[in-house]
C-alpha cells in the first residue's frame, strides 16, 4: 500500500493522513463526535421546549466537551479533505452529507435558545417595569390628569441558582 502525506498546516503531524486506513479511522471518529453531540443537542432542545431549563443546564458541560472534540476532528479532515476527496470520494460525500444533517439540528437548536432567551429576557423585563411602576408616585399634572413621572427603581436583582 502506497503512504500518502497531505497536510495544510505545515509541522502539525496530528493533521497529516499517512493512509487510506487512517483516514476511515478519522472519519468514523468525527461522525461518533457528531453523533453524540448531536444527541446531547437534541436532548437540550427538548428540555428548552418542556421549559426544563435545569435539565438543559445540566447538559452544558457534556455539550462543550463533544464541541471541542467536534472542533478539533473537523480541523483535522478540513486539513486533509483533498486526500479524503481524492481517495475515498464516497466517505467524504458521505461526511458532507451527514454534516448538512447535523447542521440542520444545531439550527433548530439555536433558534430554541434565542426563544427561550429571549421570553426570559421579557418577563425580567415585565417584573423590572412592575416593580418601577408601584415604586413610582402618584402625581398630577396640569389640568388634573395623571402624570407618570418614574423615579429610577431599585436594581432587580436575579439569582441564576434555581
Amino acid at each position: 500500500m502506497t503512504v500518502h502525506r497531505h497536510a495544510t498546516a505545515p509541522g502539525s503531524a496530528d493533521n497529516v493522513i499517512a493512509s487510506v486506513a487512517e483516514a476511515q479511522t478519522m472519519t468514523t471518529r468525527i461522525l461518533q463526535t457528531m453523533e453524540s453531540l448531536e444527541q446531547v443537542v437534541l436532548q437540550e432542545t427538548e428540555a428548552l421546549r418542556a421549559g426544563k431549563l435545569n435539565e438543559a443546564m445540566d447538559l452544558g458541560s457534556s455539550k462543550t466537551e463533544y464541541s471541542r472534540r467536534y472542533m478539533a476532528e473537523a480541523m483535522n479532515i478540513q486539513a486533509n479533505h483533498g486526500f479524503l476527496r481524492e481517495q475515498l470520494p464516497t466517505l467524504w460525500q458521505a461526511l458532507q452529507r451527514r454534516h448538512e444533517s447535523f447542521r440542520a439540528v444545531l439550527q433548530q437548536n439555536l433558534m430554541v435558545l434565542a426563544t427561550s432567551h429571549a421570553v426570559s429576557e421579557g418577563i425580567v423585563r415585565g417584573v423590572s417595569d412592575a416593580l418601577a411602576s408601584k415604586a413610582a408616585p402618584t402625581t398630577y399634572g396640569g389640568g388634573g390628569r395623571p402624570a407618570t413621572y418614574r423615579t429610577p427603581a431599585q436594581p432587580l436583582a436575579v439569582s441564576r441558582v434555581l
